[in-house]
């Protein structure tokens, strides 16, 4: 069957060019005699002026020829195109091609290019008509050992190349594709400075304000230097995709070797308290920003005062010595780099943010800023894939599903499938505090979500818990610094003592000036204290802790001896909330509140 439609096409494409030949020459349309020179019709001179005999000696009466009598030089009728004809043909043409063109298509042209073609694609991505498809077979060539450590090194170099043009360039793949480069030996010791560099584009972010008083409540860091787009991926979060790395993930280390006022070094780290400052970075997780451990800041302060001088406005800077790959025989290497940019202002008192009071957004967030939790707990990891569809609200309080974490965020496997996130609303879970024993290192789920939509920033909140008209304080912070990029603030832990027995308590939302100019570099924030009365609070006890850790341990062996990767054992505290909700008469019982869930599952979906 193939092969009689493979003639059929290949016939009607023939007659196609036989017709386009015919519509292009065309048909006579009278018998006169043409100067081939210039066209002019020679029937006025003779009628028979195509015999050469008759023409020689002859002159065209239009452009002065002189006929010799030779083949040539004249012709016969005027030709007609038939431009029917040719189109005609030329759509018989296509048809007859088409299955050609198919195949064409349908070959996978870069495996036949030349690997030099493909390194040139990769470090010029603008002009290639797929890059990613360059780069996939570059990968294929690599892993089949089909790459010379030449194309290897120009295949690195043209990483670089479209890693300086963007770095936003450098993706997950691109980031594999240079490990693997450097696990096979096909890196200079040029380019492995080379993509260091472009690791850590940062600059040193403090905050606006500085005082000499008051420098260890600061936080430093490093960040994405303005007029950057967030860097989506980096190194941290390649996962080794070849076979001997065995799925892991190497540690890389920072360590602060030399502080920088204005450019200028006011002092070397001693090695010692550089080794205990030094961070180390083995997480698969992308790094727009470090935190920081700023060695030597007993000293810092004076030595800023010497550097500035009458000065007030400054910039900070670090030298870092990088370690690549620590402890890994053949990988491990190492580099020095520089980060600048923390530009700052000398001040005598402690900074803090302007508090700006603004009715109609501290309104706003009052409204639909609610105290909230997922009602789950897991030993150590705070990302949970268990979440559940159940909108535990109190009756009356319009929801929506929360989107920050949805779908449209989440895109890998684990996440894919799942619902987006939705909260017990007026719930939180709360640990138990005994004196001389240490704190849980368990998390719990979102502590705030916004109700329809998302908040606008900036706002800088301390978390307060109020029982009988005492003040808890707690080491968390509900921040939101840009406008529209709230959805959820994560609580870690929040503590009570043992002995205070509540089961409802005063949330309150204090901004925090202090905080939000030194660890959040915020210049103002919204004035003015948000206060949430009656806050269920599930107790989560120490031998309730104790008990989480032996099974997750437990569900940790399991899943290790059946060569799965996932370890997360997650405790559901759903039925608690259900039965407080009908303990306190929000709901008459417990198949009420199920119909009200089913109300408004029906309703969302």
């Amino acid at each position: 069957m193939i092969l009689i439609l493979t003639m059929i096409v290949s016939l009607i494409a023939i007659v196609g060019f036989v017709l386009v030949v015919v519509g292009l020459f065309g048909v006579k349309v009278d018998g006169h005699v043409y100067c081939s020179e210039c066209g002019y019709d020679l029937s006025g001179l003779s009628l028979e002026m195509d015999k050469g005999e008759v023409r020689k000696g002859k002159q065209c009466s239009e452009c002065g020829y002189k006929f010799q009598g030779w083949g040539g030089e004249v012709r016969v009728g005027k030709r007609k195109k038939r431009k029917g004809v040719a189109v005609m043909g030329l759509v018989m043409i296509v048809i007859g091609l088409l299955p050609v063109v198919g195949s064409l298509m349908s070959v996978s042209w870069q495996q036949h290019k030349p690997s030099e073609l493909l390194v040139w694609e990769v470090g010029h991505p603008e002009l290639s008509m797929d890059v990613k498809d360059a780069q996939e077979e570059l990968r294929e060539r690599m892993n089949g050992g089909k790459l010379s450590k030449g194309i290897m090194s120009d295949w690195a170099r043209a990483i670089l190349r479209s890693g300086d043009a963007d770095v936003n360039n450098m993706d997950l793949g691109v980031w594999s594709d240079w490990l693997a480069l450097h696990h096979a030996g096909g890196l200079d010791d040029e380019q492995k400075r080379g993509f260091v560099e472009l690791m850590f584009a940062y600059e040193l972010k403090v905050p606006r304000q500085l005082s000499v008083e008051h420098l260890k409540g600061v936080k430093y860091g490093f960040g994405v230097p303005a007029g950057r787009d967030r860097i989506e991926h980096t190194i941290f979060e390649a996962h080794m995709q070849w076979g001997k790395a065995g799925g892991t993930y190497y540690e890389h280390e920072l360590r602060v070797l030399d502080v920088m006022v204005n450019g200028k070094k006011v002092f070397e780290v001693e090695e010692d308290e550089s080794e205990r400052n030094k961070l180390s970075l083995n997480s698969p997780v992308v790094y727009s920003g470090l935190d920081l451990m700023l060695p030597g800041l007993e000293r810092l302060g004076s030595e800023i005062e010497k550097a500035m001088g009458d000065e007030k406005e400054g910039e900070l800077g670090v030298r870092m010595r990088v370690k690549m790959f620590a402890g890994v025989k053949g990988m491990e290497f190492e580099h020095d780099i520089l980060v600048e940019g923390g530009r700052f202002e000398l001040v005598d008192e402690l900074p803090r943010a302007k508090l700006v009071r603004d009715e109609k957004k501290y309104e706003e967030v009052r409204t639909r800023l609610w105290p909230s939790s997922t009602m789950q707990l897991n030993a150590y990891n705070a990302n949970g894939q268990n979440q559940y569809f159940a909108p535990y609200t109190m009756k009356g309080i319009a929801w929506e599903p929360n989107q920050w974490l949805g779908r449209r965020f989440w895109e890998g496997e684990y996440y894919r499938e799942n619902r987006d996130h939705e909260n017990h609303l007026n719930f939180l879970m709360v640990y138990e505090e005994q004196v001389g024993v240490e704190r849980p290192e368990c998390v719990s789920d979102w502590g705030f979500v916004t109700l329809n939509g998302e908040l606008d920033g900036p706002m800088c909140y301390r978390v307060v818990l109020r029982v009988d008209d005492v003040e808890y304080e707690q080491d968390e912070w509900v921040v939101v610094k840009e406008h529209g990029r709230f959805g959820g603030s994560f609580m870690r832990k929040l503590f009570l003592p043992a002995e205070v027995e509540a089961e409802k308590a005063d949330v309150i939302l204090r901004p925090d000036e202090v905080r939000a100019m030194n660890r959040e570099y915020m210049d103002e924030i919204l004035a003015g204290e948000l206060v949430y009365e009656n806050v269920n609070l599930i107790r989560i006890s120490v031998d309730e802790v104790k008990r989480l850790k032996e099974e997750h341990e437990k569900v940790r062996k399991q899943n290790s001896a059946k060569g799965e990767w996932r370890t997360d054992y997650w405790e559901q505290y759903r039925d608690v909330a259900k039965q407080r909700l009908v303990d306190d008469g929000v709901f008459g019982s417990l198949e009420v509140l199920e119909g009200y869930i089913d109300e408004v599952k029906g309703e969302k979906e």
